[in-house]
């Protein structure tokens, strides 16, 4: 219920977003490690941060004179994972990520218009390296059996901000003047994640899982963007 009321949220924005002329709407598969919520010697337990799908939706502009590129973005992101202890472990990430996309091989290129239109080497043009600070609102939701009581779960909620790092890399395939396709690889670091209850799971082998840990996180998606504007000059900052 709450992925599909997110996904409602998402469309309203999308159905808005032709007012703002230059948008992008994306879409990434992730994989996590937090080291220290691991149980170290423990082939049974697994990291409670699960794999999964992540999308977001942002708003692009560039600069004058140069290619470095802003994609202030908004991205929602749900994992969730289930060990063999019968230990539920759900996330839920809600972030703000200001994407800045660097064309190193054409930074002082003049290409005002779309990939597809764009003349020279395909490579040359489209490729870059992004560089994306965020700020995320996490939502830690985790459940578990007591021995004393195994029919009654405990069931603890809590919530956080965080703050991350992400690199990546990319490339704008033109499909049309209007429709540019990215696929995006990228690593991001959450240097300090604190999930409170962690430390409330029956212990693994006389271990505690701590409760504050770093998250790495990799991913591989692709985005769309759509440029409403062309035909007109492009806004340009």
């Amino acid at each position: 219920m709450r992925m599909k009321k997110i996904g409602l949220l998402l469309s309203l924005l999308w159905c808005a977003v032709p007012a703002f002329s230059q948008v992008g709407i994306n879409g990434a598969f992730r994989l996590h490690h937090a080291p220290r919520w691991i149980h170290e010697g423990s082939t049974a337990s697994v990291s409670p941060v699960g794999s999964g799908f992540a999308i977001g939706i942002d708003y692009w502009w560039r600069l004058k004179n140069y290619r470095l590129e802003f994609l202030p973005e908004l991205n929602v992101g749900r994992y969730r994972q289930h060990n063999d202890f019968d230990q539920k472990f759900s996330n839920s990430l809600y972030s703000l990520f200001l994407n800045t996309n660097w064309y190193l091989f054409d930074f002082k290129g003049d290409c005002n218009c779309p990939t597809f239109s764009k003349q020279g080497e395909f490579l040359k043009k489209g490729f870059f390296v992004q560089i994306s600070p965020g700020l995320s609102f996490v939502q830690y939701e985790l459940s578990f059996n007591e021995e004393t009581a195994p029919d009654k779960p405990v069931e603890l909620n809590s919530e956080g901000l965080a703050f991350s790092l992400g690199l990546g890399a990319g490339l704008d395939i033109g499909v049309t003047d209007l429709i540019t396709v990215t696929p995006i690889l990228g690593l991001r670091y959450y240097p300090a994640m604190n999930w409170p209850g962690l430390s409330q799971l029956p212990p693994v082998n006389d271990a505690v899982l701590e409760e504050k840990s770093p998250l790495w996180q990799l991913s591989a998606g692709a985005r769309v963007g759509l440029r409403f504007d062309y035909g007109n000059r492009r806004r340009r900052w």
